[in-house]
């Protein structure tokens, strides 16, 4: 009779543990976010003295993309990772 118990102790403990990882992926998220804010602002302030400069304008405007194209490719990466982890089976997930 103690199996019944053990195996339901055992769902507990591994969706406390999904539980948690989910959160600890949506704080990671939201400090990439917070970042990516961060690192627009400075770019903006860099580019204003060079606003009447359309070259220097273009080189910032492509440096930007560049960033938040690795930034979204990250977030994508952190996401995968959390949905891969999130989908293999308990016993791999314990080991």
């Amino acid at each position: 009779m103690l199996l019944v118990p053990l195996a339901c102790n055992a769902q507990s403990r591994a969706q406390a543990q999904q539980n948690v990882q989910q959160q600890q992926t949506q704080n990671q998220l939201q400090q990439s976010q917070q970042q990516q804010q961060l690192h627009q602002g400075v770019s903006d302030n860099a580019k204003a003295p060079n606003a009447n400069n359309p070259q220097a304008t273009q080189q910032s405007d492509q440096a930007d993309q560049a960033r938040q194209q690795q930034e979204r490719a990250q977030q994508q990466n952190m996401v995968r990772d959390a949905d891969a982890a999130q989908n293999q089976p308990a016993s791999a997930r314990s080991s």
